[in-house]
């Protein structure tokens, strides 16, 4: 009876899949450096999208104005700034460029800063 090594075949299978994984990674490497600086970006956005966010809840918060008042003068449902206020559900752009009026802030588009993909 001949014996197998199952140490020696696990082994080997592992070194293919390396070796699998290194020729994927080198083929999205060379054809797809649009594609990672792409989601660079969209990290970025997000962050951005997020702080934003931060600062609205903390800035309805402080405002000492009712989520009813702020219904009212924005335009916004109650329902809706009340999901945004728990954390439930965002805003689009413009609802949140409302809302930064009523609270008194002022929405400005940031300088974009330019990463470099090595």
């Amino acid at each position: 009876m001949e014996t197998f090594d199952s140490s020696e075949n696990r082994e080997a299978c592992r070194l293919t899949s390396d070796d699998r994984f290194r020729e994927l990674e080198d083929l999205l490497a060379d054809q797809l450096p649009d594609r990672r600086q792409a989601l660079l970006e969209a990290l970025e956005n997000q962050q951005v999208a997020e702080g934003l966010v931060n600062v609205l809840r903390d800035a309805i918060d402080e405002s000492g104005k009712s989520q009813y008042q702020l219904a009212q003068e924005t335009g916004i449902d109650k329902a809706a700034l009340s999901r945004f206020v728990s954390g439930e559900r965002g805003l689009t752009l413009d609802t949140a460029a409302k809302l930064a009026a009523a609270l008194g802030l002022e929405l400005k588009p940031a300088r974009r800063r330019r990463r470099q993909v090595s």
